[in-house]
């Protein structure tokens, strides 16, 4: 088996062990810990040993202990800790009706300008790539940003400094895919069986995988940056449709895995 999850790594029970930490022998516990700092980039395992984030050596012992607050508080569900879902709060939009006392002239990059300009606009170039804009008195439509504090901001979150996407070279993939491809990595390499045996023996279209998720994945990089490409000003782009599908983690596998 092989995945992450909020706990770490289901590979070796890592994951379960986690949750039980406290009902586990000294030994087993900073075994554990020390899988868990090297996963979240808090220390790692040379050939010399273990060094610590800075690079600098230090005993086995000592890594877990000095990790141990770190860790139990950046795995498991724990209070979000992207700062949007906090104090910083989400962005947002207010609908706003203006009333302008007198006539209102602005300057904007040219491709800035909305394709479809209010018939009350009066725009005059002022050069190849700027424009000035004036909008008569009276009422004016606008949005104002704003930020809102969310309603959820506790979650299973993936322990604090790890990041999938860094294990190989991911160009632009949304978190499900990159989780996808590590969890199929960390299978294979946990299975005990050489890649060189499996590959001589199987052929790739023997081998197929599936997987899917309820709302496809809704990050940036897929279907969340294309659907608010409209409303945020942000330009779509040709791999966030194909790459939102809910099944594109199987997809990614089965077509280049």
């Amino acid at each position: 088996m092989g995945g992450i999850n909020a706990t770490g790594r289901t590979s070796g029970h890592q994951a379960f062990r986690r949750t039980v930490i406290d009902a586990l022998p000294h030994a087993e516990q900073q075994k554990l810990l020390l899988g868990l700092a090297a996963l979240m980039n808090l220390g790692s395992y040379q050939a010399e040993g273990w060094h610590d984030a800075h690079g600098n050596p230090v005993s086995a012992t000592d890594l877990a202990e000095r990790c141990r607050g770190q860790i139990l508080d950046h795995t498991l569900v724990r209070r979000i800790e992207d700062p949007r879902f906090n104090e910083e709060g989400l962005p947002a939009n207010r609908r706003a009706n203006l009333e302008l006392e007198s006539q209102l002239t602005f300057r904007i990059r040219r491709r800035q300008l909305p394709e479809q300009v209010p018939p009350t606009w009066q725009v005059r170039e002022v050069d190849r790539h700027l424009l000035e804009v004036t909008v008569p008195p009276g009422e004016l439509e606008v949005l104002l940003p704003e930020s809102r504090p969310a309603q959820v901001r506790a979650a299973g979150q993936l322990p604090s400094g790890f990041d999938p996407s860094v294990m190989y070279r991911s160009v632009h993939h949304p978190r499900g895919l990159s989780m996808t491809v590590f969890a199929a990595s960390d299978c294979l390499a946990s299975s005990g069986l050489e890649w060189e045996t499996l590959r001589n023996r199987l052929d790739p279209d023997e081998i197929a995988v599936y997987a899917g998720n309820s709302i496809g994945q809704l990050d940036d990089q897929g279907w969340g940056g294309l659907l608010k490409s409209f409303v945020s000003g942000n330009r779509a782009t040709s791999k966030q449709m194909p790459l939102g599908y809910g099944q594109m983690p199987a997809d990614f596998l089965n077509a280049y895995v």
